[in-house]
């Protein structure tokens, strides 16, 4: 029952991310990946698996995966390619970071906001190259 349950987590925080972050490019724009992306994704992957009693750091290394299968899916290139494993990899440093804030602090928030400015900042970086430093 809990590789079920395990499985419809990462389901659900996927298909909840993915909906998430369609309605806000659309109001937002590129903008929305740096700030409520992080924020929706953070949010759906850490805060069900925690109340689960899930491992938070396999689910955010399965969500990886699949935003890698879904980079893929959506461009078969090189580039899209590059961007699955650094999907996973990031997802995978993420979990880290939330995991290990957790342990040392006890604050699931506190270890939630670490990973989502981490994540901020990083998907801010990725914009600001992939488009020449003018993000």
């Amino acid at each position: 029952m809990s590789n079920l349950i395990f499985i419809a987590d990462i389901v659900f925080a996927a298909a909840a991310t993915l909906f998430i972050n369609k309605c806000m490019l659309k109001l937002m724009g590129p903008d929305a990946s740096i700030w409520t992306g992080p924020i929706a994704e953070e949010c759906m992957k850490t805060l069900p698996a925690f109340l689960l009693g899930l491992s938070v750091l396999s689910v955010h290394v399965c969500f990886g995966i699949v935003e890698a299968m879904y980079e893929v899916w959506q461009s078969h290139s090189r580039q899209a390619a590059m961007a699955g494993v650094l999907a996973i990899v990031t997802h995978a440093v993420f979990g880290v970071i939330t995991v290990c804030i957790y342990k040392f602090s006890g604050e699931i928030i506190l270890a939630l906001i670490s990973a989502t400015l981490l994540h901020m900042a990083w998907n801010r970086a990725i914009l600001y190259f992939s488009i020449g430093g003018s993000a």
